[in-house]
């Protein structure tokens, strides 16, 4: 291809063009993945209204945020593996049972489950 523009001249030249189309794909579902990522830090955790004022405060709770969703991210990992995480998933008490992306799933789970412990801990007398 040839593209001119008054004075210069712009030659592209393909070795591979399946390869680079393979390229340009993969990377488009890695940007989705990421805006995924970012859509579910947004939604579970309410990241956008945290109420800190200080760069070092938000630096922070975005690397608490960031190991929680890695331990959801482990945990989804083993889903075909683990009891436990079936176990977590069920807690969630999700509508939809057959999807791919399960770091909702497990979130709500999780949460679930630490607010029966929150209302199960003061009848315990340990």
């Amino acid at each position: 291809m040839k593209f001119q523009d008054e004075d210069k001249i712009c030659y592209l030249y393909y070795k591979n063009v399946k390869e680079d189309v393979k390229n340009i794909f993969f990377k488009y579902i890695s940007r989705c993945r990421i805006e995924e990522y970012f859509r579910f830090k947004k939604q579970n955790y309410k990241f956008e209204d945290f109420r800190v004022r200080s760069p070092k405060s938000i630096n922070n709770l975005n690397m608490l945020l960031t190991f929680s969703i890695g331990l959801n991210l482990a945990l989804a990992e083993t889903i075909d593996k683990k009891l436990f995480v079936l176990e977590i998933i069920e807690f969630s008490k999700s509508l939809k049972k057959d999807i791919t992306f399960w770091l909702y799933q497990i979130a709500k789970g999780i949460f679930n489950i630490l607010t029966l412990l929150k209302k199960a801990l003061p009848l315990l007398k340990i």
